[in-house]
């Protein structure tokens, strides 16, 4: 017997695994010879920065370290800091890894505490959770069609994407730049900053070219007889090639650029002034890739020859909406009528959480972004305050949604604190936006078909009379006499595949 099937290859992304581990930070500093005595510690920061990860059999390696910060307040009320990187390496055992897997690793820190032992030593205490998330890729066979055996088929169209593996890129860049004639030369850097904006990708086969920014800034202490503190911000062009096999001209990417590291240091020019900064930064690229496919998929089968035995799955898919970037703007006030302000010294943005959802046919992107504040009290005093600025972006989506699937990018550009009133600070944060939105759907399919050469399905009627009712498919009235669709429309003269009036059909044998 001729039986011959059909099927379509298409790219699932799952999940191998994901966990937690966590990471101790105890450290004693001393404060080195050319740092002023410690009056009152202001804020202790724990930068992770994860340096590598390697997988190797069942097991996952990651490797890093822990930058320390301490900006505290000196003689004279002048704020200085102090900082020390904590090596670390951590090991987590994973089962069922496969090859070509997509190793992803982000740390955070869960607290960061510290007390002064005396003028030069200071006690912190902190927690790292690295989360480990790993994917692969794998095919899985679709059946799209059959022929032989007088084999029919009720199909549709989907529309969906194939994924491609997951990759994720580190690279570094560096260079060297000066302050400017125009400010004072460097003493001490007390806080540095940085974030990868993407400006375009475009994608060829089996290569994306990502072209985009390094926006570094920074607040250091002048060398001068005032000591003041000056920000400072620098912009580096990213280029980067990345090869992933299997993307097009056509593909969707879902690409982020992640610091990962920053070190500046700063050094002397041929003037013998410490104008240059080193700056040194690794960043990772993130890149999710699809493949859009449409193929069509079996819901219904029986053979006017045969019985047939087939079996039945549900599958389950993405549908892709929208992918956009976008930019809005975050408004907040801060009271600190408690302390009193005079003056504010410098702000900056940390940690950003996101969150989307659905609601009336709306795409909600939201969550909170941590406003660090070094600020002047009443008496003139440094102080630090930490605030969360809230914020919500709104989108209307092209089409209808199921299921959300979305993991929106969101990135501090720029932010801007202006004293409000005499206990108020008011800010303002740009903030872009990097969001690819698929649909979870699914469907009942069937995933494969045999024929049953000992059982045949053949009717002896040459001609059959049949009473229809108004809305009776004409598929479910052929599957039931083991004839063609086509062959009932033909002899009855039905302008469609659905009964519009209930009568009286003649159905051909086969």
């Amino acid at each position: 017997m001729d039986f011959n099937l059909h099927k379509q290859a298409v790219g699932i992304n799952e999940l191998i695994f994901e966990g937690m581990a966590e990471q101790p930070v105890d450290s004693d500093l001393t404060l080195p010879d050319y740092c002023p005595d410690i009056l009152r510690i202001l804020k202790c920061t724990i930068t992770p920065r994860v340096t590598g990860v390697q997988a190797a059999g069942d097991r996952v390696t990651v490797d890093g370290n822990a930058l320390v910060r301490i900006i505290y307040c000196c003689e004279g009320s002048r704020v200085r800091c102090y900082e020390q990187n904590y090596p670390f390496a951590k090991h987590i055992d994973v089962k069922n890894m496969v090859d070509n897997a997509c190793v992803c690793v982000r740390a955070r820190t869960d607290y960061a505490n510290c007390r002064a032992i005396s003028q030069r030593r200071a006690d912190v205490h902190g927690m790292i959770t690295l989360s480990i998330r790993i994917t692969g890729c794998r095919d899985d066979e679709l059946l799209t069609g059959a022929e032989g055996a007088g084999i029919q088929l009720q199909s549709k169209n989907l529309c969906t994407v194939s994924s491609v593996n997951d990759v994720e890129k580190p690279f570094p860049m560096s260079e060297v730049v000066e302050v400017g004639s125009d400010r004072p030369p460097v003493s001490q850097i007390i806080r540095s900053n940085a974030i990868a904006l993407i400006d375009d990708i475009k994608t060829i086969n089996n290569k994306i070219l990502i072209k985009g920014d390094l926006i570094v800034s920074m607040l250091y202490c002048s060398d001068n007889s005032d000591a003041e503190l000056m920000p400072f911000t620098h912009s580096m062009p990213i280029s980067q090639i990345i090869e992933i096999e299997g993307v097009n001209e056509n593909s969707i990417i879902d690409a982020r650029l992640i610091v990962t590291s920053l070190d500046i240091q700063h050094k002397s020019d041929t003037s013998g002034e410490m104008r240059l900064l080193d700056i040194s930064a690794r960043i990772c690229a993130v890149i999710r890739s699809y493949n859009p496919v449409e193929f069509p998929i079996i819901t219904d089968s029986y053979s006017t020859k045969y019985d047939m035995k087939f079996d039945k799955k549900m599958f389950d898919y993405l549908k892709p909406i929208e992918k956009f970037r976008d930019s809005f703007v975050c408004k907040d006030s801060f009271d600190f009528s408690g302390t009193g302000i005079s003056g504010l010294v410098d702000q900056w943005c940390g940690d950003i959480t996101s969150a989307a959802a659905v609601r009336d046919d709306e795409l909600i992107i939201s969550g909170s972004v941590t406003v660090h504040i070094i600020y002047l009290d009443k008496d003139g005093q440094p102080n630090y305050a930490e605030r969360q600025a809230d914020y919500e972006y709104k989108r209307a989506l092209r089409d209808k949604i199921t299921r959300l699937k979305c993991d929106p990018t969101v990135i501090v550009t720029a932010d801007n604190g202006v004293l409000s009133s005499e206990n108020g600070v008011d800010i303002k944060i740009e903030l872009s936006i990097i969001v690819a939105v698929f649909s979870n759907e699914s469907d009942t399919m069937i995933s494969d078909i045999q024929p049953m050469e000992n059982q045949s399905a053949k009717s002896n009627a040459a001609l059959t009379i049949y009473f229809s009712d108004e809305g009776e498919s004409v598929w479910n009235i052929a599957k039931r006499y083991k004839t063609t669709v086509d062959s009932i429309i033909n002899e009855n003269g039905l302008k469609g595949d659905v009964i519009t009036e209930k009568g009286m059909l003649l159905i051909p044998g086969v």
